[in-house]
């Protein structure tokens, strides 16, 4: 990120959202989410795979915050016995890939990192590939370039022995080219409905 502007994000579309359990003491139970058993969680903006757009007076960057939060919010004692820990979903590249200068072997790396920073925060972990654009129009995010980039990040997981044990990467390519991009990178809202109802249907 551009020096003096660490703290800041141009992801326009990146809003976090969060359904949370609140613990009683007095009844020793997650008293919001225990008694119709409703699944508890969030979508947590990271727009690179490691950066300093969140900080925090303790921590630097993004991810370590994130598994600060995890580790203090959605992890408490009480609730890792009620439910355990979260299911990880992660994806990126789209954003990487127009850091200057960034090769393929270095956002491998970022990869790893951030993995390894919030591993021990998630029960699984999970990386989406990307759903690149057939088109070819001039934008870094092409087909070629996503598709190597997301098989660094699949040999990464089959490579690391702390990985590969708690990590699934979900190729989504091939599924994405039957639907419509919004622009050259984003897809149409009915493709991450459908994708948010599929990862649903294993609740």
């Amino acid at each position: 990120l551009e020096k003096g502007h660490e703290s800041c994000t141009d992801c326009s579309g990146c809003q976090a959202h969060f359904l949370e359990c609140s613990y009683d003491s007095s009844t020793e139970e997650a008293s919001n989410c225990n008694s119709d058993r409703r699944v508890y969680g969030g979508y947590m903006t990271m727009e690179f795979a490691r950066d300093r757009e969140l900080q925090t007076p303790d921590l630097g960057t993004t991810q370590e915050n994130i598994a600060a939060y995890l580790s203090q919010t959605w992890n408490t004692p009480e609730l890792v016995r009620d439910w355990g820990k979260p299911v990880c979903v992660f994806s990126g590249g789209n954003h990487d890939i127009i850091l200057p200068g960034i090769r393929r072997q270095n956002f491998i790396a970022n990869v790893q990192w951030m993995l390894k920073t919030l591993q021990s925060e998630c029960h699984h972990l999970i990386w989406l590939s990307n759903a690149p654009n057939k088109k070819k129009l001039k934008f870094p995010q092409h087909l070629t370039i996503m598709k190597s980039w997301d098989r660094g990040v699949k040999e990464l997981v089959a490579s690391d022995q702390d990985l590969v044990r708690m990590t699934s990467f979900i190729d989504v390519l091939d599924a994405s080219l039957t639907y419509s991009h919004a622009d050259y990178i984003h897809m149409e809202d009915q493709w991450y409905d459908d994708l948010g109802a599929w990862f649903a249907s294993f609740m």
